[in-house]
């Protein structure tokens, strides 16, 4: 059985009521009900409505925000650049996706500012065009990468001071990354040296013929951790006992 769109389907007819009633009702409460905060701005960017979320995030009554202009809520360092970002995205208004790499700030009313991810999205509207931004705190998000970044800058600092062990990095095709003071001393290689060669020419002429160094990537891509001893070479030629996890 065919299903047919035909405007006397009485489905059809069915479906555009409800479409009619409950449409509104929707996004009516997505927009009070939303974790963003949401500003509709017309095209002097003037904030003509706010949902809960903004009034919360950025610290003003509703009816406090509505009349502000959108720089009022950037802090000063960003203030001066945006009426021209403002201005070039007026002259071609599209959907922006919320980019976490912009470096953005809103400024609250108590003259806090804080990180933020910022989608932009315009509409038509009978009296003109309006954008709604989708302004999203990002300040727990940002804390944690900077922790992250610490950790991880304190543990690279620890592994380059590192001198009785060679630590090294190795890419998916076995390539080296990255290079510590206990590579150099123990291998024989700085890191200008060594760093994009395959880690292979550390291995002896035996270990080579029988594709030992291939059989440890395979290895290590399914345990995750293989640990070996064996022959090594150093970049002068000569041999080591090497232990490797």
């Amino acid at each position: 059985m065919r299903l047919s769109d035909s405007t006397n389907d009485p489905r059809a007819a069915l479906a555009e009521q409800y479409r009619s009633e409950f449409v509104p009702f929707v996004l009516k409460n997505l927009f009070s009900l939303s974790a963003d905060a949401i500003l509709a701005t017309d095209d002097r960017g003037i904030v003509r409505e706010a949902n809960p979320c903004a009034v919360r995030l950025f610290g003003y009554e509703r009816l406090e925000l509505i009349g502000l202009s959108i720089d009022q809520l950037l802090p000063d360092h960003a203030r001066d650049r945006h009426p021209m970002h403002r201005e070039n995205y007026d002259a071609h208004p599209r959907e922006r996706p919320m980019i976490s790499s912009m470096g953005l700030f809103g400024l609250r009313k108590d003259g806090g500012e804080f990180p933020v991810d910022i989608m932009l999205r315009p509409m038509q509207t009978d009296n003109g065009m309006i954008v709604l931004s989708f302004v999203r705190d990002m300040t727990e998000q940002r804390a944690a990468q900077d922790a992250v970044r610490a950790k991880d800058l304190q543990i690279r600092s620890i592994v380059e001071s590192v001198r009785d062990c060679a630590i090294y990095m190795l890419d998916k095709d076995g390539n080296i990354v990255t290079w510590n003071a206990g590579g150099e001393s123990i291998k024989g290689y700085k890191a200008e040296e060594i760093l994009g060669l395959h880690f292979s020419r550390f291995f002896t002429q035996e270990d080579l013929e029988r594709d030992h160094p291939a059989e440890l990537m395979r290895l290590a891509s399914e345990r995750e951790h293989v640990e070996e001893e064996g022959w090594r070479g150093r970049k002068d030629g000569s041999r080591f006992w090497a232990n490797t996890v």
